[in-house]
């Protein structure tokens, strides 16, 4: 979609998202940036939180380990191929049933979640 105006883009994108009020904010919320700014903004913008597990008796760290994670507003996408014969069709039916799906870790405290929206042909 290079070169196309900015309302476009959300418009098209905005076709993906399931939540009303999410795609009514698209627009006032999109950025584009260069392939350089998003580089940056990956590699220091991105909330890092602090975990750690305390030994219950001490007190001490018994466990510390830093968690990156997405703001709760990225759309991400991705493509189904196979490999071994069926196994598009197998996905596509595990998440025909879904909503929302949950990746990676961390369920309990609300990371991970995606909504789920199936689009089917050729981009334009």
């Amino acid at each position: 979609m290079e070169g196309r105006p900015p309302e476009e883009l959300a418009a098209a994108i905005g076709a993906l998202i399931p939540h009303d009020h999410a795609r009514a904010r698209l627009s006032k919320q999109l950025a584009i940036v260069t392939d350089k700014a998003f580089a940056w903004f990956a590699q220091y913008a991105l909330p890092v939180q602090a975990r750690n597990v305390l030994d219950e008796g001490t007190k001490t760290s018994k466990n510390l380990w830093y968690e990156e994670a997405l703001p709760p507003d990225t759309l991400m996408y991705f493509i189904v191929g196979e490999r071994a014969d069926g196994a598009a069709a197998e996905s596509a039916t595990y998440l025909a049933g879904r909503r929302y799906l949950q990746a990676g870790g961390n369920e309990t405290v609300g990371q991970g979640w995606f909504a789920v929206c199936r689009v089917d042909g050729a981009a334009s």
